[in-house]
């Protein structure tokens, strides 16, 4: 928010909000009247909107200011390539949607490399007659390559795998875990052109347990997910979003239903930018 002058027309001060959408401006001058001005972080949105500049004249004792915002959000694609899971990675669609959304920002690589070289990766196993496995927010539990012994990884491997080859090539990529993002925040991510991998199930039915193992090194038991699926996100229209499938390709779901999936896996989300 930038505060303005009325009477001069100059910058008085520039605050951020916080989580919650508060900003706190100190040493204004009692009785002086102020334009608040909103704006979005990012410089190149052209969703965000502010219903009027407001004028404000400065109370010591007064109320909290509300001002009104709102999104107003416009069709959208990003243009992710597609690349799909099979043959090669029948349990691979994590890392299939990594590849893509590298191959997007122009990074070369392909799905069994990043599968063969980057992935975290940890084999299940049998000790005392307890099937033992990694937490797949460290480990990918499994090979990928393997149609029955071969589960999932969360977005930390994924971020992991997707640093080191960042790192290998020497670019400039940023990769970040968002996982815990709400809707807005996912889709304004779109807005920016930043691809989001986000993990949802297969046909965003609510998730399926079956089975499990024990994480390795400790009592804990991870009842596994057998319909858990990772996808790209790479449009938006009228309450539509459409995605990269590694597994169909291009899909359009409707957004309410993809959104409740995310979030009933925990709202799992990876993205990189530039």
């Amino acid at each position: 928010m930038y505060i303005i002058d009325a009477g001069t027309s100059t910058l008085r001060d520039s605050v951020k909000s916080d989580d919650a959408g508060e900003m706190n401006v100190e040493e204004l001058v009692e009785g002086k009247e102020y334009w608040l001005r909103i704006i979005a972080e990012y410089e190149d949105s052209t969703t965000f909107r502010v219903a009027e500049e407001t004028s404000y004249v400065h109370e010591t004792a007064s109320s909290p200011v509300v001002i009104e915002t709102y999104a107003e959000r416009e069709a959208n694609r990003l243009g992710i390539p597609t690349v799909r899971q099979n043959p090669e990675l029948p349990n691979g669609c994590e890392i299939t949607t990594l590849t893509a959304v590298l191959t997007y920002h122009g990074l070369k690589t392909t799905k069994t490399k990043m599968a063969d070289d980057y992935l975290p990766r940890a084999p299940l196993k049998y000790q005392e007659g307890k099937r033992i496995g990694p937490d797949p927010h460290q480990a990918y539990a499994g090979d990928p390559r393997n149609t029955n012994e071969a589960w999932y990884a969360f977005a930390g491997p994924i971020v992991e795998a997707s640093k080191k080859i960042i790192d290998d090539k020497g670019s400039r990529l940023i990769t970040k875990n968002v996982s815990g993002s709400s809707r807005e925040e996912i889709l304004s991510y779109m807005d920016q052109n930043i691809p989001v991998i986000v993990w949802v199930t297969l046909d965003l039915s609510p998730p399926i347990t079956s089975g499990g193992w024990y994480i390795d090194g400790t009592d804990e038991f991870h009842s596994s997910f057998i319909n858990l699926h990772t996808v790209v996100l790479d449009g938006w229209k009228d309450g539509e979003v459409t995605v990269m499938d590694p597994l169909k390709g291009l899909v359009t779901h409707p957004e309410d239903k993809f959104f409740e999936s995310y979030e009933a896996l925990g709202s799992q989300a990876v993205l990189v930018k530039r």
